[in-house]
């Protein structure tokens, strides 16, 4: 923000650079959100994906252009997926034990 308030000091209208110097540093906040997802890969479908997470992914399911949590920056999120992979695999069970009953 200093930067662009330097960069300001040059117009005619002073109130952008004084709404410049008044902002907040956000730079910290932004590093520690950034930190906490995966970067997308510029709008690219791809396969890869932190190998926490356990839900099937096809290219069509997943497109990096959405976030996806950094294992260990989110408890909730991480509880949530151990909580997932869990789940699927009883269902896994439940469907075995049907196909072997049906044949």
């Amino acid at each position: 923000m200093t930067k662009l308030a330097d960069e300001s000091a040059s117009f005619k209208s002073k109130t952008i650079m004084g709404l410049l110097r008044g902002a907040p540093d956000l730079i910290s906040h932004v590093k520690q959100i950034e930190d906490m997802f995966q970067r997308p890969n510029g709008g690219e479908k791809s396969r890869s994906c932190p190998s926490y997470v356990t839900v099937p992914l096809t290219v069509s399911n997943l497109d990096l252009d959405e976030l996806l949590p950094q294992k260990g920056q989110d408890v909730e999120y991480d509880m949530i997926i151990v909580e997932i992979a869990d789940l699927e695999e009883q269902l896994q069970g439940l469907l075995e034990e049907l196909q072997k009953q049906v044949g």
